[in-house]
């Protein structure tokens, strides 16, 4: 975009303005209140999307998450999707960085009091056993890798996914049968 402003006399040449932010806070949105939303460092979530149902391994995932800056986040963070095994043991069996709208609105640029939407796209391996797995949501500091820590830890449970197995749909007989 480009913005252009004249006074009645410029006072000289036209300058190119960077970094430029005109934030536009909705009226029937109010500030930062304290609420029941899970938070990390400065960042609280406030919504999420449902969970889908009746995913199937190789399928993609999408999640939009709402964000509350609480405080001016101080740096540009990273956040993160992270898919679980219900025991949580082990490393994520599908997960998706990213900065914020495609790194196009770093977080160190972030009001008190803004909201930010998210949206969160990850392909499911698959491989992927059928089961049940944790949606986890957090953010990080990609230079140092430390991540914000909350009340319940550095992440925010969203959720649990069932994975299904695509034989149970199409042949459900055999395992009606016990075969």
């Amino acid at each position: 975009y480009r913005l252009t402003a004249i006074g009645i006399e410029p006072l000289g040449p036209p300058q190119r303005l960077s970094g430029l932010k005109i934030a536009l806070t909705p009226e029937s949105e109010a500030g930062p209140t304290a609420n029941a939303a899970p938070a990390l460092g400065p960042l609280a979530l406030e919504s999420v999307s449902s969970l889908p149902a009746g995913v199937q391994p190789g399928q993609t995932l999408t999640l939009t998450a709402r964000w509350l800056a609480w405080e001016p986040p101080e740096r540009d963070l990273t956040t993160f999707l992270h898919l679980l095994p219900q025991s949580a043991a082990g490393p994520p069996v599908a997960q998706q960085d990213q900065r914020p709208l495609a790194g196009r609105y770093p977080t160190d640029v972030w009001s008190a009091g803004e909201r930010v939407t998210v949206t969160y796209t990850v392909t499911l391996p698959g491989s992927l056993s059928a089961g049940h797995y944790g949606v986890r949501l957090g953010w990080y500091d990609p230079a140092t890798g430390e991540r914000l820590v909350g009340p319940a830890g550095d992440t925010i449970s969203v959720g649990t996914l069932e994975i299904g197995d695509e034989r149970l749909e199409r042949e459900p007989w055999r395992h009606a049968a016990g075969g």
